[in-house]
């Protein structure tokens, strides 16, 4: 099978250094998809192994020429693994192509919880991980307590 894009250059990854030992910052350049993702994830891995100390992992994709559905993968996979590791995961200065992705797919919740909400601000953590659908469904359902049953009348 042939690589939907076959003139993109292919995907590079440059650290660039600053002072925070906490902080691990990658530039991506080119297409991230089928025949780069996994030197993606090898790569990046490879840069948190060598920085132990790493807490934040800023990911500019500025560079990025697009993004496939592999590519979505492998960005979901190394959310698993930083989250599992406790190192929190950036993506900056994404094109419009990369965003419109990750609207589609739903994964620009999950991956950049803070630029899914309204207007590009804050919710909460239990908010962003929330599917559509469940805000739908909660709308709809009451919020005081449930009604008294009527009592029979009496009558005297």
């Amino acid at each position: 099978m042939t690589p939907p894009y076959p003139f993109d250059p292919p995907l590079r990854l440059e650290a660039v250094t600053g002072i925070d030992a906490g902080l691990l910052k990658l530039a991506l350049k080119g297409h991230l998809g089928h025949g780069s993702a996994d030197d993606f994830l090898d790569q990046t891995c490879g840069h948190l192994q060598d920085r132990p100390r790493t807490t934040v992992l800023r990911l500019d994709c500025a560079g990025l020429t697009g993004m496939d559905s592999v590519g979505l993968s492998a960005l979901l996979m190394l959310h698993r693994r930083t989250t599992a590791a406790r190192i929190t995961l950036h993506l900056d200065a994404r094109p419009p192509a990369v965003d419109r992705i990750l609207e589609i797919t739903g994964c620009l919740a999950h991956l950049d919880p803070e630029a899914a909400g309204a207007g590009g601000g804050r919710r909460s953590r239990e908010k962003a991980y929330r599917q559509p659908w469940e805000e739908v469904i909660s709308a709809s359902l009451p919020t005081g307590p449930p009604p008294r049953p009527a009592e029979p009348e009496t009558t005297a």
